[in-house]
């Protein structure tokens, strides 16, 4: 017998960056500090941003995705109610930035229809 899936989220955050891949390499502003343990409160968010002001103040993507709800709600860049709208923001972001990919990999038209199908 299997588990029901998880309930649908009722919202989606949405967040962006671009910068220098340097910036991307350093780890350390994209790692929440030891305390974050699943299922955290969000009372104790208070105490994981004292425990680490560069990762809270970093808009650098954190190492895990769902470790962006952590950050300040001024990073969210949009939120959507319905999920083909974040997915359709999703694909005017990428619309927008893939004159500035490096490669030809991460330019090619069937690499951005699977990163759709992946984000939908």
């Amino acid at each position: 017998m299997t588990a029901p899936p998880p309930p649908m989220p009722s919202h989606w955050h949405c967040y962006r960056w671009t910068g220098e891949r340097r910036a991307y390499d350093d780890e350390s502003a994209r790692r929440p500090p030891h305390l974050v343990v699943a299922d955290i409160p969000p009372q104790e968010w208070k105490r994981i941003a004292a425990a680490s002001p560069a990762f809270m103040a970093s808009d650098v993507p954190p190492l895990e995705v769902p470790h962006w709800l952590l950050r300040p709600a001024r990073m969210i860049k949009a939120t959507f109610e319905a999920p083909d709208k974040a997915a359709a923001w999703y694909r005017d972001q990428i619309g927008d930035l893939s004159r500035s990919f490096l490669t030809d990999h991460d330019n090619d038209s069937s690499r951005q229809a699977e990163r759709f199908a992946a984000a939908e």
